[in-house]
């Protein structure tokens, strides 16, 4: 994962603003004000995300995924978690020092093999082709009519 990047920042949208003061760098772009985030999840080559369920959107498309929980115990202690993180393919950190590491020693094959499991798992089935498969059902219904 080496090379040029951008960083595409989005924030929820009930952030606060001092937040975005942080993000004065000129490899971050604020899109936060992106209403629809598929937008965003189509154009990115990975995604760093908390507890937000887009991450499950995203690993349909395969590309690496990671998760930043800076602040587990408080958002444990308030919600909890409908599913563990820890049982989940994306690796986990709780820090910026932890996020860097997993960042830096991502392993593709190791991922994919978790992300293989999952999918057996949860019996999902996407082969990024739904749209051609019901396309075909369709015309062989007209078709046969």
């Amino acid at each position: 994962m080496g090379g040029q990047f951008v960083i595409l920042y989005r924030g929820h949208p009930i952030d606060d603003a001092s937040q975005k003061e942080k993000l004065k760098n000129p490899k971050v772009i604020d899109v936060t004000k992106v209403q629809l985030v598929q937008e965003l999840l189509c154009i990115a080559d990975a995604v760093i995300t908390d507890y937000s369920s887009t991450i499950t959107d995203f690993m349909l498309t395969r590309r690496p995924a990671f998760l930043f929980a800076y602040d587990y115990d408080n958002y444990k202690g308030k919600r909890d978690f409908y599913i563990p993180l820890e049982s989940l393919p994306f690796p986990l950190a709780y820090n910026n020092d932890e996020l860097k590491a997993n960042i830096i020693n991502f392993d593709p094959d190791q991922y994919q093999k978790a992300l293989d499991d999952l999918f057996n798992q949860w019996n999902i089935r996407e082969s990024g082709t739904a749209t051609q498969t019901i396309v075909k059902i369709i015309d062989r219904i007209i078709t046969e009519a």
